[in-house]
């Protein structure tokens, strides 16, 4: 073999129906919230395969949502787009994902990356 096969992770869009109901629930999951928030005329912003978000324009973090479709890869850039996200808005978004977290060490990165990006 000349290239390397990347190995199924079983997570985002990839992955076949049924294969991981996990998966297939934060995959509705992030449909249903784009397809509801559309229909009510909310602002919708997708980063394709990995992150869907919504925006309600209300305080209650409900109904502004921001659900990973997938697990998170590099976490700077997902920061990074929620981030951009959250900048025209004052709304506070709830973030839900069921695939698997990165390691401490990552969390601990993007949260001094989250907290000085503003600077």
């Amino acid at each position: 073999m000349t290239g390397e096969i990347a190995l199924e992770s079983g997570y985002g869009r990839s992955a076949p129906p049924g294969d991981n109901l996990c998966n297939d629930f934060q995959q509705e999951n992030a449909h249903s919230f784009a397809t509801l928030s559309r229909a009510r005329g909310d602002r919708v912003r997708r980063v394709e395969g990995e992150l869907t978000m919504t925006d309600a324009s209300s305080p209650l973090p409900f109904v502004n949502r921001a659900v990973l479709e997938q697990p998170i890869a590099d976490v700077e850039h997902t920061v990074r787009q929620l981030r951009d996200n959250c900048a025209s808005s004052t709304n506070t978004s709830c973030g839900h994902s069921d695939c698997p977290k990165p390691p401490s060490a990552s969390i601990r990165r993007a949260s001094r990356f989250a907290s000085t990006a503003g600077s």
